[in-house]
């Protein structure tokens, strides 16, 4: 049974992450499927920037180092998708 869910999770994720960026380009696609995956993409952004950044805040008393790390990856994270951000917001205003 676990194979089974394993093997349907992994279509589902390969099928979005690969199409999401035509979804979000296309306009011919209704805005009532481009905007929730607008927002799927966001959400799972925010949770893998602030996830390791909130988890290493909660162990900070437990362990100090892996706490550490932990907001680093955040960190590292967040400032690369700000720059991605930039980059596309950029590359809009040329266009």
């Amino acid at each position: 049974m676990d194979i089974i869910v394993e093997i349907f999770t992994d279509f589902i994720e390969t099928i979005f992450v690969e199409n999401s960026e035509k979804i979000v380009k296309d306009k011919k696609i209704s805005k009532f499927i481009r905007y929730p995956v607008i927002l799927i993409i966001l959400l799972s952004c925010g949770l893998l920037t602030l996830g390791p950044i909130i988890l290493g805040i909660l162990l900070f008393k437990q362990n100090i180092i892996g706490a550490t790390i932990s907001i680093l990856i955040g960190t590292i994270f967040s400032v690369y998708i700000f720059y991605k951000i930039k980059k596309v917001i950029n590359k809009q205003r040329k266009n």
